[in-house]
């Protein structure tokens, strides 16, 4: 099928026509869920002297719309005449593809645009052998290749697309409304001295393509293919500074597709700015003279780093001397090589479920949470099935890789792709086909590893497949989320199990039978068909139950969601976690439950008020993806929700899900709906 700007080679006609193109240098893209960087790479590279025939951009089903973005920006911007062909290749027509290659054809592959495990495949071997191009968000461009056994690498200067260009890739638009800066925000310009930079768009309105406007920010700019946001907070009372910190940060999560901007935000008020640093934000204090350099770079459209540069931990030069501890003892002989992500999720799967003899984990040393989940994972690495464990550090880049591995022999070496950024993950793959090891990674939809060629289907089970084995609940509570107060498993005692039931139903009732005014907050005033005595004494329809436990304000929900939890059939779960500064001198956040389920975890906030829905809504997704991580569902249990507006939310397949009572009481719904929720968010389902 014919394209604008190229063709999906998929057929014996396109074959033929490759077949019969003299060799050159094609540049390889997989667009992924960041297609700005395809952009960024190209025009740096082009401005660092590069050339090429074509771009190639390779795109699954689901990256279809991305490709064609890139496409009509390349053809209406002025890109076009510089490449003599753009195609766009669907993912059937990938073998076909290279199978038409001429002998002789020179690949340069842009290795994080995304699609990396789509690269993991038999025909795409002659890959190793050319460029990798790599971004490393810092402002430069690396350019990485290995001849006669050494890993060579190159660096030039990254080069801008555009406010206006890299909104376009995600079909949203931008105008300026030109407002004079008013209140602190004209303050601190006046203080820097300094004009806005030319890259910088004051009063940024930004209309989507559903046509929803966001018009909350102040000041807004590109950098190498990343989207900087500017706000300020400077609101009178503090429940009003509290709110729209939080509609903020949900404009930053779900306002802009896969963009995921940085965002900065000026406060004068430390609790507001502590909040944004936590929330992974950057914060401007403007009565202290480091946050008006910080305040004179975002204007001049200079990123910094969230949490301030300081944060930043620098990769020593040489490279660091490995550190070896030993571990709880593996159950075989293999040695596992993986990489670790500022969120180790993926990683802790790995190792729990290959189980090694020995372990060497590559991790970011440029990446401060990531140097802060190998500190915890030091700690507690005896509790893992792994004899012994290597940490080693290389950069978002995969540098060092190469030479670190060089000198592993033997034929038990074998590589999980799972975890890690996409460049160290081609670092290893190259490695992997170079020197013969097998390739592994975890399939999250069937529950189990699988060797590479595996990986790529979804059928049926095959030899030499491992069930994924997950840590335990306050170990991975841990090793994410940092220190904290464990509120301990809950299994409670029979006889109030039998009154939290009772109480279900009696709640049930009242809600299916119209009642009109539950006090949700007091229960004890609530007279419908039943009562709850001060001592915990529950009367439902001629039955009578006692629960020992205190059930004041919104209490009993936590601890009717507990049970529901736990009659469904979850591993573990722990209710009342508090987690803590790095100091433990003060609790950051708390948690109401976390449950593991299979290899899934849930955050599970409940909230017996019917105020503060969104609020609500973000604070457990926030507090889901800090501290159990990726493999986290965030949940809001509020007692009574309409159908269609949990049907809605659920379908929508983003966000926390959100239960009700009838939901919640319902072992075979609830399962159901968290079982749709997992899929939804591509965390595929508990493995039972």
């Amino acid at each position: 099928m014919a394209d604008p700007l190229g063709c999906k080679i998929e057929g014996r006609e396109e074959r033929r026509t490759m077949m019969g193109r003299s060799a050159g240098r094609t540049l390889l893209a997989f667009v992924g869920s960041r297609p700005a960087e395809i952009l960024v790479a190209l025009r740096s590279w082009r401005a660092a002297g590069g050339r090429c025939d074509r771009l190639v951009l390779f795109s699954s089903p689901e990256r279809e719309r991305s490709a064609q973005r890139v496409c009509e920006v390349l053809r209406r911007r002025g890109w076009r005449p510089r490449i003599a062909r753009v195609e766009k290749v669907s993912e059937a027509g990938i073998a076909p593809f290279f199978a038409a290659l001429p002998e002789g054809e020179r690949l340069i592959l842009l290795g994080g645009a995304g699609g990396a495990p789509r690269l993991l495949r038999p025909d795409l071997s002659r890959l190793w052998g050319g460029e990798i191009l790599h971004l490393d968000g810092r402002g430069k461009l690396w350019i990485s290749r290995v001849r006669g056994g050494e890993e060579r690498w190159r660096s030039f200067p990254a080069k801008d697309i555009g406010l206006s260009t890299l909104l376009a890739l995600h079909g949203i638009t931008v105008s300026s409304r030109k407002r004079w800066p008013r209140g602190i925000l004209r303050r601190m310009l006046r203080r820097v001295g300094r004009r806005l930079a030319p890259r910088v768009v004051r009063w940024p309105r930004f209309r989507s393509s559903n046509g929803s406007i966001i018009d909350a920010f102040a000041l807004a700019f590109e950098r190498w293919g990343g989207l900087y946001l500017l706000a300020v907070v400077e609101e009178e009372g503090r429940q009003e500074r509290r709110d729209r910190l939080q509609w903020l940060l949900s404009l930053r999560d779900r306002g802009f597709e896969a963009l995921r901007p940085t965002l900065a935000i000026l406060s004068p008020y430390e609790s507001i700015r502590l909040d944004a640093e936590w929330m992974g934000c950057l914060s401007i204090d403007p009565d202290d003279p480091g946050g008006w350099r910080r305040f004179e770079r975002w204007i001049g459209g200079e990123p910094a780093l969230a949490g301030g540069e300081e944060g930043l931990v620098r990769l020593s030069e040489p490279w660091a001397p490995v550190t070896r501890i030993e571990g709880g003892g593996g159950r075989g002989r293999k040695v596992l090589v993986t990489a670790i992500d500022s969120d180790p999720s993926a990683m802790l799967l790995a190792l729990g479920t290959h189980a090694p003899q020995r372990a060497i984990l590559f991790y970011d040393a440029t990446d401060a949470r990531g140097v802060e989940a190998i500190f915890r994972l030091r700690q507690r690495i005896a509790e893992f099935p792994v004899g012994e464990c290597s940490f080693l550090p290389t950069d978002r880049k995969g540098r060092g890789i190469h030479e670190r591995l060089a000198n592993e022999i033997g034929s038990n070496v074998e590589i999980d792709v799972t975890s890690g950024t996409n460049a160290q993950k081609l670092a290893l793959a190259r490695m992997a086909w170079l020197r013969g090891w097998p390739i592994w990674a975890l399939h999250f939809e069937r529950g189990v590893a699988v060797a590479l060629l595996d990986s790529m289907e979804v059928g049926a089970s095959r030899e030499g497949e491992l069930p994924i084995r997950s840590p335990g609940l306050g170990l991975q509570a841990f090793l994410l989320g940092g220190a904290m107060k464990e509120g301990g498993d809950l299994r409670l005692p029979e006889e109030d199990v039998a009154g939290l039931r009772l109480l279900g139903e009696w709640l049930l009732a009242s809600i299916r039978e119209g009642h009109p005014h539950i006090p949700w907050g007091d229960l004890h005033r609530l007279r419908h068909g039943g009562s709850l005595a001060p001592d915990g004494t529950i009367s439902f329809r001629g039955r009578r139950e006692r629960i020992s436990q205190t059930l004041v304000g919104g209490y009993w929900l936590e601890a009717l969601a507990a049970q529901a939890f736990l009659d469904a059939g979850v591993d573990e779960i722990m209710r009342g976690v508090t987690f803590l500064d790095e100091e433990r001198s003060r609790f950051v956040v708390e948690i109401d439950l976390i449950v593991r389920w299979g290899f899934r975890f849930l955050a599970v906030s409940c909230k017996a008020g019917q105020g503060g829905m969104a609020q609500a809504r973000h604070e457990i997704e926030t507090m889901a993806a800090h501290r159990l991580g990726t493999l986290a569902l965030p949940i809001l249990v509020r007692p009574r929700l309409g159908g269609q507006v949990q049907e809605r939310l659920l379908e929508g397949g983003d966000g926390a899900l959100l239960i009700d009572l009838p939901t919640l009481l319902d072992r075979s719904r609830l399962r159901r709906w968290v079982e749709v929720a997992f899929r939804k968010r591509n965390l595929f389902p508990f493995c039972c």
